[in-house]
């Protein structure tokens, strides 16, 4: 009974050892990682109420980079609205030149002050290829 005891308690003894030295060579602990801003904020959609004129703004603003790419696309622009200017200007899909021509012509809208600031706003733009006899171009703003 002792070489089984002893032999229960070598195994057990090379076991917490080991486990003791892979505990050892791991890091100490997480890094902290902070994380801000505000969790389900809310996005309005409604562009053309906070911004009028925004669709005949952009049909002008995006007809040179329609008529230099000739490509179909859609792009998804997000914008705060900081009294009556538009801030932290993102663009995501379609060609570069797109882009940037919609951070561009989104920059330059005119917009009413709200009495929310600093609200999130979010749309998407298509740029569609003409279908009628007169070939000119649309841009369709989608505000859903």
């Amino acid at each position: 009974m002792t070489k089984t005891l002893y032999r229960t308690l070598s195994a057990t003894a090379l076991l917490l050892l080991a486990g003791l030295a892979q505990a050892q060579s791991q890091p100490e602990g997480l890094k902290r990682v902070e994380v801000s801003g505000k969790q389900g904020e809310p996005v309005r959609r409604d562009v053309s109420r906070s911004c009028p004129g925004v669709a005949a703004t952009l049909q002008e603003a995006l007809e040179r980079s329609w008529h230099l790419e000739e490509q179909e696309a859609t792009v998804r622009v997000s914008f705060r609205l900081q009294g009556e200017d538009t801030t932290e200007v993102k663009s995501q899909g379609g060609p570069l030149a797109y882009r940037t021509a919609v951070r561009r012509a989104v920059n330059a809208m005119q917009c009413t002050k709200q009495a929310t600031d600093g609200q999130l706003y979010s749309f998407e733009i298509s740029f569609v290829a003409p279908k009628d006899e007169d070939g000119s171009y649309r841009v369709a703003l989608q505000e859903n």
